[in-house]
């Protein structure tokens, strides 16, 4: 029995790594839409929950984080790299801001804000590191021509609004993430009161055997669309073609050096964390999350609201974790 951590504190790292290694795929079978919306948010309420649990030692929360990374590697092997990007940067950002400021409703609200904004931002980082800034260039020369097929105003970057809006979104969804978790610990109190002892009902997750050959085909789709939209503007093809040329050299480099290289830090960080006798308590409990989840959706059953659902059963998971239904 690992004797510097509390149940407590096993059970919410053991909530965490099942959010980041196994919780969307299930959800998914359950059908839930926007998936990875709602799990990176989870993910933060866990860890604003594990700042007041490591108040009195918050580089406990690093541990955590690289005890999380081990087990994403283990479980998904095949996960891309900047989902291990986004996990770092979550428990490190957590560590720096309840570290030194403490835990409070400023500092949840901030957190939570800046986590997920940086989760949005990712997505247009990694689509520029690949494409290079052509491909905001193309899709703004491609919605300019639509503008002018209906006489419209064509002083208008639609790449710009887009990522203002799209990452507007995270950040607005991280403020009230944050406001509703700084409350939530005497919530769940209240809640875990009334909960059942949740028996484990395995539920089946297909497996997205085309998952990669689609991202092959997203590739080069976007690829043809920056090539005939250029060729469309410009009346030749020299742009599309060191679009092409510089994409092909990126994914090399990524894909035949960093990407080993990463992994093999991500192996050795792995096996370190495994001799620990932490890493076998927060797998055990892992594991009852993930046979229980389902037999959780089914308990919250009862509210009608799609939204309001998807909350109460976040909420429920983290009920069970900070005060397990057999204990209270």
């Amino acid at each position: 029995m690992d004797k510097q951590h509390t149940k407590e504190q096993i059970n919410l790292i053991a909530l965490w790594a099942f959010c980041e290694s196994g919780l969307g795929g299930i959800l998914h079978a359950i059908k839930l839409p926007f998936t990875g919306f709602f799990v990176g948010g989870f993910a933060c309420i866990i860890l604003m929950l594990l700042a007041e649990q490591f108040k009195h030692k918050p580089y406990q929360i690093l541990k955590a984080t690289l005890l999380v990374m081990s087990i994403k590697f283990m479980v998904s092997p095949q996960a891309p790299l900047p989902a291990y990007i986004a996990v770092a940067f979550q428990g490190l950002f957590a560590w720096l801001v309840f570290g030194v400021f403490g835990r409070n409703l400023l500092t949840c609200m901030l957190y939570a804000s800046i986590a997920l904004l940086e989760s949005a931002l990712q997505k247009f980082l990694l689509a520029t590191l690949i494409y290079g800034k052509s491909i905001w260039e193309a899709l703004d020369l491609f919605v300019i021509g639509l503008l002018k097929d209906f006489n419209l105003s064509q002083n208008f970057s639609f790449s710009y609004w887009l990522i203002i809006i799209y990452a507007s979104i995270y950040f607005l969804w991280g403020l009230f993430l944050g406001y509703k978790s700084y409350f939530l610990p005497q919530k769940l109190l209240k809640l875990a009161s009334i909960l059942p002892r949740f028996e484990p009902n395995p539920v089946a997750v297909n497996k997205k055997t085309k998952k990669l050959s689609l991202k092959w085909l997203s590739l080069l789709l976007t690829l043809v669309f920056i090539g005939i939209t250029f060729w469309l503007s410009e009346g030749t093809l020299h742009k599309g073609l060191y679009v092409f040329t510089r994409t092909l050299v990126v994914i090399f480099v990524l894909l035949f050096i960093v990407n080993p290289l990463l992994r093999m830090l991500l192996q050795k960080i792995s096996k370190k964390m495994a001799s620990e006798s932490l890493f076998a308590l927060v797998n055990k409990q892992m594991q009852y999350f993930t046979e229980s989840v389902q037999s959780v959706w089914q308990f919250s059953g009862g509210r009608k609201n799609r939204i309001g659902r998807v909350w109460y059963f976040m909420e429920l998971l983290l009920a069970i974790s900070l005060y397990p239904p057999d204990e209270n």
